[in-house]
Protein backbone atom coordinates (compact mmCIF):
# COMPACT_ATOMS: atom_id res chain seq x y z
CA UNK A 1 0.00 0.00 0.00
CA UNK A 2 1.26 3.43 -0.63
CA UNK A 3 2.15 6.29 1.46
CA UNK A 4 0.04 9.42 1.59
CA UNK A 5 1.90 12.44 1.44
CA UNK A 6 0.25 15.76 1.96
CA UNK A 7 0.38 17.76 -0.69
CA UNK A 8 -2.75 19.58 -0.80
CA UNK A 9 -4.15 21.96 -3.81
CA UNK A 10 -7.68 23.33 -3.06
CA UNK A 11 -9.81 23.36 -5.00
CA UNK A 12 -13.49 25.18 -4.00
CA UNK A 13 -16.55 23.47 -4.74
CA UNK A 14 -19.07 26.00 -6.04
CA UNK A 15 -21.83 24.30 -4.21
CA UNK A 16 -20.20 24.98 -0.78
CA UNK A 17 -18.47 28.01 0.82
CA UNK A 18 -15.19 28.25 3.22
CA UNK A 19 -15.85 28.22 6.54
CA UNK A 20 -14.38 31.44 8.23
CA UNK A 21 -14.05 31.47 11.61
CA UNK A 22 -13.97 34.91 13.04
CA UNK A 23 -10.87 34.12 14.83
CA UNK A 24 -8.96 34.62 11.66
CA UNK A 25 -9.75 37.99 10.89
CA UNK A 26 -9.99 39.48 7.53
CA UNK A 27 -7.70 36.76 5.95
CA UNK A 28 -7.74 36.11 2.35
CA UNK A 29 -5.99 32.90 2.37
CA UNK A 30 -8.31 31.01 4.38
CA UNK A 31 -8.99 28.41 1.82
CA UNK A 32 -4.62 27.65 1.10
CA UNK A 33 -5.09 26.84 5.22
CA UNK A 34 -4.83 23.25 6.81
CA UNK A 35 -7.54 22.45 9.02
CA UNK A 36 -5.04 20.36 11.96
CA UNK A 37 -6.52 18.55 15.33
CA UNK A 38 -5.24 16.96 18.43
CA UNK A 39 -6.87 13.60 18.17
CA UNK A 40 -5.07 12.14 20.87
CA UNK A 41 -2.37 13.17 23.75
CA UNK A 42 -0.69 9.65 25.25
CA UNK A 43 2.55 9.54 26.98
CA UNK A 44 3.71 12.21 26.45
CA UNK A 45 2.81 11.97 22.53
CA UNK A 46 0.28 14.44 20.65
CA UNK A 47 -2.11 12.39 17.39
CA UNK A 48 -3.12 15.02 14.90
CA UNK A 49 -5.22 15.19 12.28
CA UNK A 50 -4.41 17.05 9.43
CA UNK A 51 -7.09 18.04 6.89
CA UNK A 52 -8.13 20.35 4.08
CA UNK A 53 -9.91 24.03 5.38
CA UNK A 54 -13.53 22.93 5.58
CA UNK A 55 -16.69 23.91 3.83
CA UNK A 56 -20.02 24.71 5.25
CA UNK A 57 -23.10 22.57 3.72
CA UNK A 58 -26.36 24.13 2.98
CA UNK A 59 -27.09 23.54 6.50
CA UNK A 60 -24.73 25.37 7.80
CA UNK A 61 -22.57 22.34 8.93
CA UNK A 62 -18.60 21.94 8.42
CA UNK A 63 -17.64 19.72 5.78
CA UNK A 64 -14.22 17.93 5.34
CA UNK A 65 -12.83 16.39 2.40
CA UNK A 66 -11.36 13.40 3.90
CA UNK A 67 -9.70 11.98 0.84
CA UNK A 68 -6.74 14.99 2.04
CA UNK A 69 -6.71 13.93 5.41
CA UNK A 70 -3.25 12.78 6.79
CA UNK A 71 -2.47 11.77 10.65
CA UNK A 72 0.90 12.81 12.34
CA UNK A 73 2.37 12.62 15.34
CA UNK A 74 4.62 15.02 17.75
CA UNK A 75 5.97 15.13 21.04
CA UNK A 76 3.98 16.96 23.54
CA UNK A 77 7.06 18.65 24.50
CA UNK A 78 7.82 19.81 21.14
CA UNK A 79 4.15 20.56 20.06
CA UNK A 80 3.57 22.75 23.25
CA UNK A 81 7.11 24.40 23.28
CA UNK A 82 6.28 24.72 19.24
CA UNK A 83 2.67 26.63 20.03
CA UNK A 84 3.98 28.52 22.98
CA UNK A 85 6.14 30.43 20.46
CA UNK A 86 4.21 30.64 17.86
CA UNK A 87 0.38 30.59 18.73
CA UNK A 88 -2.56 32.93 18.37
CA UNK A 89 -4.00 34.72 19.96
CA UNK A 90 -0.68 35.11 22.28
CA UNK A 91 -2.63 35.00 25.66
CA UNK A 92 -3.36 31.17 25.12
CA UNK A 93 0.22 30.60 23.45
CA UNK A 94 0.83 28.77 26.18
CA UNK A 95 -1.86 26.90 26.91
CA UNK A 96 -1.84 23.06 27.92
CA UNK A 97 -2.41 20.51 24.81
CA UNK A 98 -6.33 19.84 25.10
CA UNK A 99 -7.74 16.77 22.83
CA UNK A 100 -10.35 18.38 19.97
CA UNK A 101 -8.03 21.67 19.79
CA UNK A 102 -8.05 22.79 16.51
CA UNK A 103 -5.37 24.73 14.17
CA UNK A 104 -5.61 26.64 11.30
CA UNK A 105 -2.00 27.18 9.67
CA UNK A 106 -0.10 26.75 6.36
CA UNK A 107 1.48 23.49 6.06
CA UNK A 108 4.91 22.63 4.51
CA UNK A 109 4.84 19.74 2.84
CA UNK A 110 5.79 16.79 2.27
CA UNK A 111 4.10 15.16 5.25
CA UNK A 112 3.56 11.13 5.42
CA UNK A 113 0.71 9.91 6.91
CA UNK A 114 1.60 8.41 10.58
CA UNK A 115 4.46 10.12 10.86
CA UNK A 116 6.07 11.15 13.90
CA UNK A 117 7.40 14.77 13.05
CA UNK A 118 8.31 17.88 14.79
CA UNK A 119 6.06 20.58 14.53
CA UNK A 120 8.57 23.03 13.40
CA UNK A 121 9.41 21.02 10.08
CA UNK A 122 5.66 21.17 8.58
CA UNK A 123 3.55 23.91 10.24
CA UNK A 124 4.23 27.64 8.90
CA UNK A 125 3.63 29.94 11.57
CA UNK A 126 1.70 31.89 13.05
CA UNK A 127 -0.37 28.95 14.16
CA UNK A 128 -4.02 30.48 14.93
CA UNK A 129 -6.00 28.23 17.82
CA UNK A 130 -9.93 28.27 16.52
CA UNK A 131 -10.50 25.95 19.06
CA UNK A 132 -13.18 27.29 20.61
CA UNK A 133 -14.96 28.14 17.53
CA UNK A 134 -14.26 24.81 15.94
CA UNK A 135 -16.24 23.12 19.45
CA UNK A 136 -19.02 25.65 19.11
CA UNK A 137 -19.36 24.37 15.01
CA UNK A 138 -19.22 20.99 16.10
CA UNK A 139 -21.71 20.94 18.57
CA UNK A 140 -24.37 23.10 16.19
CA UNK A 141 -23.98 19.86 13.77
CA UNK A 142 -24.56 17.86 16.81
CA UNK A 143 -27.34 19.63 17.91
CA UNK A 144 -28.79 20.33 14.31
CA UNK A 145 -28.75 16.52 13.37
CA UNK A 146 -30.28 15.55 17.15
CA UNK A 147 -33.25 18.49 17.12
CA UNK A 148 -36.06 18.94 14.78
CA UNK A 149 -36.05 22.70 12.91
CA UNK A 150 -37.00 25.65 14.67
CA UNK A 151 -40.13 27.44 14.56
CA UNK A 152 -39.71 31.04 14.23
CA UNK A 153 -42.81 31.79 15.57
CA UNK A 154 -43.26 29.21 18.71
CA UNK A 155 -39.69 29.37 19.69
CA UNK A 156 -38.55 33.32 18.46
CA UNK A 157 -36.49 33.57 21.55
CA UNK A 158 -34.77 30.21 21.23
CA UNK A 159 -34.11 30.79 17.80
CA UNK A 160 -33.27 34.67 18.22
CA UNK A 161 -30.50 33.45 20.90
CA UNK A 162 -28.92 30.98 18.52
CA UNK A 163 -28.57 33.01 15.71
CA UNK A 164 -26.64 35.56 17.20
CA UNK A 165 -24.14 32.56 18.41
CA UNK A 166 -20.66 32.57 17.52
CA UNK A 167 -20.65 29.67 15.45
CA UNK A 168 -23.91 31.21 13.37
CA UNK A 169 -21.68 34.76 13.38
CA UNK A 170 -18.96 32.54 11.17
CA UNK A 171 -20.96 31.12 8.75
CA UNK A 172 -23.15 34.19 7.94
CA UNK A 173 -22.61 35.32 3.64
CA UNK A 174 -24.98 37.19 2.08
CA UNK A 175 -26.68 34.30 0.41
CA UNK A 176 -26.20 32.00 3.26
CA UNK A 177 -29.28 29.33 3.88
CA UNK A 178 -30.90 30.42 7.73
CA UNK A 179 -29.95 27.19 9.25
CA UNK A 180 -33.49 27.20 11.34
CA UNK A 181 -35.64 27.48 8.13
CA UNK A 182 -33.74 26.86 5.20
CA UNK A 183 -34.82 30.53 3.68
CA UNK A 184 -32.20 32.78 2.33
CA UNK A 185 -31.46 34.93 5.23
Amino acid sequence: MATQVWEYTPSVDITSRIWAPTGLGRRKDIASLAYVVIDELESGFVGLTINAWPTIDERGRLRFDLAHSLSVGATERDLHAFLAKHRTPRKIADRPLRVGDAFACRIRPPIRDGELVDPDRWMVPPITDISAEARDAAKLAYFSAAAPIADRRTHREVVELASESAPQRSMRTPAAPDPFTGSEG
